[in-house]
């Protein structure tokens, strides 16, 4: 669970860097239509929906080497650790995770 409505997805290559790309999805809409992993992390914003959201990771080839690696990282928009992910996805499979967000609820304090 998420209380923040944007979250960063961290985005790298693991193993050989060789030309891995990726495709992110969110709740069915193509996000970034190509990401090139490479050995440092490139970050997006992901703006989410409230309830449950669905983040998919497609492999668009496997570079020079099989299978795609990619590590994937996932912050709240306050920075706070979300998950952190090793794929090994061959083409055209994808990777999903769900994150729910929701609305923080502050506790009203009773005046006396």
């Amino acid at each position: 669970v998420v209380y923040t409505q944007k979250v960063n997805l961290n985005s790298r290559d693991y193993g050989a860097i060789d030309g891995d790309l990726v495709r992110v999805w969110v709740n069915g809409v193509v996000i970034t239509n190509q990401i090139y992993l490479e050995s440092q992390f490139k970050q997006i914003v992901l703006n989410l929906e409230k309830g449950i959201n669905i983040v998919e990771i497609e492999a668009l080839n496997y570079g020079e080497l099989s299978p795609n690696t990619g590590q994937f990282a996932f912050y709240d928009d306050n920075k706070e650790f979300i998950t952190n992910q090793y794929w090994n996805l061959g083409i055209g499979y994808k990777a999903r995770i769900l994150i729910e967000y929701k609305d923080k609820i502050l506790k009203k304090v009773d005046e006396k």
